[in-house]
């Protein structure tokens, strides 16, 4: 839902998703579409570092929207063209390098070294594959620090906000976007929904980790003190001591009188 990632620093709803260990899959609005500056040498198109040899025509790429609407409604046709454009941008993206780290940095690898353009700056890990496409306009010189002047290059969590696994308006993300949505939004028509989530009067539903604790914890106390009170009520306060029931107490030891004399003293030995 665009509704939740509208804004360009992420802090209200993606960078918390990513702290939890998710990994947003969204759409990108007006305002998020096209060149948002450069971060290491790379350029920030759509929220992904590009190799600053990226052609201009290819920087900016419209989304294709319906007329007097700016949600996706366009014709098999524009949706073609648009995809085939992001395509051709693609071989200039940098590639994510293995999982996000435990700081939620990301490594990315220079699309030069893995071999999906020639570049005089990066060369390819193997060997060269026939049919690559030369860097339209690489760099003359390389700074210190760069993505140019490295294979690989780590990114801040909070440089790429709006950085994504596959590249937005790709087939791979129209894919992956589609999937979760049609799974996904069911869940939240449930959720507004009485009816449809099967809950009747009586019953409460809470969503949250601190808003369900909460309401268990009144819910204890609320039952605890319940039970309390009845058990209060079946005793009377003035009721009787019991006496105690049972077999009379019997001691196990032997009276011994100490002879004639000694009459008066007795001497008691426990039997064994």
């Amino acid at each position: 839902d665009r509704e939740y990632t509208q804004s360009k620093h992420g802090k209200d709803f993606l960078g918390p998703v990513r702290e939890l260990g998710g990994e947003p899959v969204f759409d990108l609005k007006e305002n998020q579409v096209g060149v948002s500056g450069t971060i290491l040498g790379a350029v920030i198109i759509d929220g992904q570092p590009f190799s600053p040899s990226i052609p201009k025509a290819l920087r900016t790429i419209a989304p294709p929207r319906s007329k007097g609407s700016t949600t996706y409604k366009p014709s098999p046709q524009e949706l073609a063209t648009y995809q085939a454009r992001i395509k051709a941008r693609s071989i200039y993206a940098l590639l994510p390098h293995g999982q996000c780290l435990p700081n939620r940095n990301l490594v990315f690898q220079c699309p030069g070294a893995a071999g999906k353009l020639l570049c005089p700056l990066q060369a390819p890990f193997g060997a060269q594959r026939v049919g690559l496409l030369p860097a339209a306009t690489p760099p003359k010189t390389v700074a210190p620090g760069t993505v140019c002047a490295s294979r690989y290059r780590t990114f801040d969590a909070a440089e790429l906000p709006l950085c994504q696994r596959s590249l937005c308006g790709s087939k791979e993300w129209f894919d992956s976007y589609g999937r979760r949505g049609s799974s996904v939004e069911p869940h939240f028509g449930g959720l507004k929904s009485d009816a449809a989530a099967g809950l009747h009067h009586g019953k409460v539903r809470v969503s949250g980790l601190i808003k369900t604790g909460l309401m268990v914890a009144f819910a204890l106390a609320t039952t605890n003190r319940r039970l309390a009170l009845a058990f209060d009520a079946r005793r009377p306060a003035d009721a009787p001591a019991k006496r105690r029931r049972g077999r009379p107490y019997t001691h196990n030891l032997t009276r011994h009188t100490l002879g004639e004399a000694d009459q008066d003293k007795v001497l008691y030995v426990a039997r064994t």
